[in-house]
């Protein structure tokens, strides 16, 4: 039987490189894709396996942008999309986040549907933003979000800076499900919602060189700046078990046809201060008073039916995915 492979959109993001790195230990054929040559050249050099190769999709809203992916490679039998656009303050929050997110996930299904005649499953890396909307994260610390909760921000309210981002992954997810409703793609579908990522990442090379966004809010703490504390507050996940369950996911039968998610505890910035001034007493981390993890003042996340469905056991603690987040840190030189 023909080894399977897995085509990983956005390859050199900080979560799609540990899924690129965990289905290459076991042995699957990856495609990657990026949107600059010279970068996906500089990673794949980096990652250095023989059974890893890169395409440029340098659009992901371009009508026919994956369609060469699939005439290409037929061969392809999974497809991870994890390329979305994630800027913070964006100036044209359609032009920047929403219709990119949006056309992004609609194209690479419909180039995988029309071109890719061995596709098995499509899994669309969404967000907890899919599934709860900044006025509830902030809003409604007593509520309860699952994988079935949707998010209540409208389209409208996604034109705001400030929530362009929240809203781009519940438009993308959207559209995902109504393309599935309308168009009965002869593939599987699942969508697959990580929470504040933390943990290092995949390759110290790569960390030498550039910081992703979550992991830049430890070193916000690093640098003694408390300035995020207001905002940092809710459910994380650790980047390592996020990417196990991304590859759970293409080999679990059950998982088609599910919105899943994955978290991993609850925190607030005090917890992460805390953390990393007992662990790193060298740093000088100054005390902060610590609430108890039951009043985190933001939803709570249940997510067993995840868990449950892909066997994911013994996740990785707050505590390890910063301890580590931190040593990589200090390894690489970056903080």
């Amino acid at each position: 039987m023909s080894t399977p492979v897995v085509f990983v959109s956005g390859f050199t993001s900080y979560i799609a490189l540990h899924i690129v790195k965990k289905l290459l230990a076991r042995k699957y054929k990856v495609i990657g894709s990026g949107r600059s040559q010279s970068k996906s050249q500089h990673y794949a050099d980096i990652i250095n396996d023989p059974n890893f190769s890169f395409v440029v999709v340098a659009q992901l809203d371009a009508d026919d942008g994956f369609d060469e992916v699939f005439k290409q490679h037929q061969d392809i039998t999974y497809v991870l999309h994890v390329a979305s656009p994630l800027i913070l303050d964006p100036k044209d929050p359609e032009k920047e986040l929403l219709l990119p997110a949006v056309h992004g996930t609609t194209n690479i299904m419909r180039a995988a549907q029309k071109y890719g005649p061995n596709v098995k499953r499509v899994v669309i890396t969404c967000s907890y933003a899919a599934h709860c909307s900044p006025l509830d994260h902030y809003g409604k610390p007593d509520s309860i979000i699952t994988e079935e909760s949707w998010s209540t921000i409208t389209y409208e309210q996604s034109l705001q800076p400030q929530n362009a981002y929240w809203g781009s992954k519940k438009l993308a997810e959207e559209a995902a499900w109504k393309y599935v409703k309308e168009n009965s793609p002869k593939y599987e579908v699942t969508s697959f919602a990580p929470l504040w990522c933390f943990g290092p990442q995949a390759y110290e090379a790569i960390a030498k060189e550039s910081v992703p966004s979550t992991l830049s809010l430890v070193g916000h703490v690093l640098k003694k700046d408390n300035s995020l504390a207001q905002a940092l507050l809710g459910s994380f996940s650790d980047v390592r078990d996020v990417a196990e369950g991304h590859v759970l996911t293409i080999e679990s039968k059950e998982a088609a046809g599910k919105r899943l998610m994955l978290a991993n505890g609850r925190f607030e910035h005090c917890h992460i201060v805390d953390l990393i001034r007992k662990n790193f007493p060298q740093l000088g981390i100054p005390e902060v008073e610590v609430i108890p993890y039951d009043k985190v003042g933001a939803p709570t996340v249940d997510c067993e039916a995840t868990k449950k469905l892909l066997k994911l056991d013994n996740l990785i603690s707050l505590e390890q995915s910063l301890v580590d987040s931190v040593n990589q840190f200090l390894e690489t030189g970056v903080y």
